[in-house]
């Protein structure tokens, strides 16, 4: 459960993204270094997330968070250093008492994807790609690029999920922001 984030998609409109379902997030392109216009990524080291900090049960007559939930991987935290803390605000009530399962699962959700640093990468491609949207997923294949996740040289069909995109028609070019799915 609430694996599930909200984006605004070019339509304007809020959409529902999913971490990483894999049925629902079947790739929907290839992209290899033939349709590359910079034939190797930018890759963005970015601290993984090992702190995090809920506030929910919103209360307008107070305008203040009945409820705090504050979670740390400590192992994450000795391996890679403390991040700076996730910070979610949310409107969501605690009707039942099941408040701590839902931060909770939320809690591990998120571990599970962002308690390692995430390598992030830029790519620049041709117009082909002007329709990905954000959150949707690309397979990936580049025989220079490192692979992280066993250490390897080469790309070979891997999953990743789109977190930035801009389209510049006047050059013929869409950049993407890639990260692997887990």
């Amino acid at each position: 459960p609430l694996r599930a984030f909200l984006f605004i998609g070019r339509n304007g409109k809020l959409r529902l993204g999913l971490w990483d379902d894999r049925n629902a997030a079947a790739p929907i392109k290839k992209l290899t270094r033939a349709k590359l216009l910079r034939p190797v990524p930018s890759v963005d080291f970015s601290k993984g997330g090992n702190n995090i900090s809920i506030r929910f049960g919103f209360d307008p007559a107070d305008d203040r968070y009945a409820n705090i939930a504050v979670f740390e991987d400590v192992d994450s935290g000795r391996l890679y250093g403390r991040s700076e803390p996730i910070a979610i605000e949310t409107q969501w009530r605690d009707t039942a008492g099941n408040s701590s399962t839902i931060s909770t699962d939320f809690k591990t959700a998120m571990f599970a994807r962002f308690n390692a640093p995430v390598h992030i990468l830029d790519v620049t491609c041709g117009l082909e790609f002007w329709d990905v949207e954000l959150d949707q997923v690309v397979q990936f294949q580049h025989p220079d690029m490192p692979d992280f996740s066993n250490g390897w040289r080469g790309l070979q069909d891997a999953d990743f999920q789109v977190i930035g995109r801009t389209v510049d028609l006047r050059r013929g070019r869409v950049n993407l922001r890639l990260v692997r799915m887990p």
